[in-house]
């Protein structure tokens, strides 16, 4: 498998190769001598990479392991957060808030979450007021159209921080945009999730003075895994996405890492 995947590489190098040599000529037979060179070189330093990673020469969990402590040390001090958090003490928005933050930083090493049975089963129902306001807000979002689409030099909208966030079950995720001062923002949770103010799938804010629009996004509804918020401007030429994962407080352990 190796070799197959550094095969299709090593053939787009050497279209790429191609491509940028000057003039459209194909090469000749020195240039085509020379890229049957590379490919065999680079052949070889995989088979000597997959030979010593079987043989036990070679780590390839060098980087991963060692980074362990730390990570380990993280996680604990991620957990003495999250019991703070959940006591509902004076500190707890502190806290949380510095779990959050803290996540950032070891999600992509943390196993994924998943929402219990028992939960996932009783997921409460919408209310009358909640689905009225759904069909309003989904209504309005399907009659918006940009002011200008697809405008090279119309206003854009511009997410206020990373586009991909770690989170745990039931911990709010905050989201920002800047988007023209004044005009209304429709943030959608379309693969599971609620915002916390309405705790439906879809909510609508007016941007301030300064342009900004948030909301609180939560993993209520059965949301697990990896979530998605798309959120969407009619005064703006684009809208931008958002990835959420749900984690747990466990490191994953990679197969083969001891």
């Amino acid at each position: 498998m190796f070799k197959t995947i550094l095969s299709i590489l090593v053939l787009v190098v050497g279209l790429a190769t191609l491509a940028s040599g000057e003039g459209s000529a194909l090469p000749d037979g020195k240039g085509l001598d020379e890229l049957r060179q590379r490919s065999q070189a680079a052949l070889k330093r995989q088979a000597e990479f997959v030979k010593g990673v079987q043989d036990g020469s070679i780590d390839r969990f060098a980087d991963l392991r060692s980074k362990w402590p730390e990570l380990e040390k993280q996680v604990a001090e991620l957990k003495r957060l999250q019991e703070g958090g959940a006591s509902g003490g004076s500190d707890s928005e502190r806290l949380s808030k510095e779990l959050f933050e803290g996540l950032q930083s070891v999600g992509t090493y943390l196993e994924t979450a998943y929402v219990p049975d028992e939960v996932a089963l009783n997921i409460p129902r919408f209310s009358d007021e909640q689905v009225a306001e759904i069909n309003r807000v989904t209504n309005e979002m399907q009659d918006a159209e940009p002011a200008e689409p697809n405008a090279a030099g119309g206003p854009k909208m511009r997410l206020i921080g990373s586009n991909t966030r770690y989170t745990l079950l039931f911990l709010s995720v905050p989201i920002e945009v800047q988007a023209p001062a004044g005009s209304p923002v429709y943030f959608y949770s379309s693969a599971g999730g609620r915002f916390l103010s309405n705790k439906i799938a879809v909510k609508k804010v007016i941007a301030d003075d300064n342009g900004v629009a948030s909301v609180q996004w939560v993993s209520e509804g059965g949301a697990s895994g990896e979530a998605a918020v798309e959120v969407l401007c009619p005064e703006a030429v684009n809208q931008v996405n958002l990835l959420i994962k749900v984690v747990d407080l466990r490191l994953e352990i990679p197969k083969g890492f001891t």
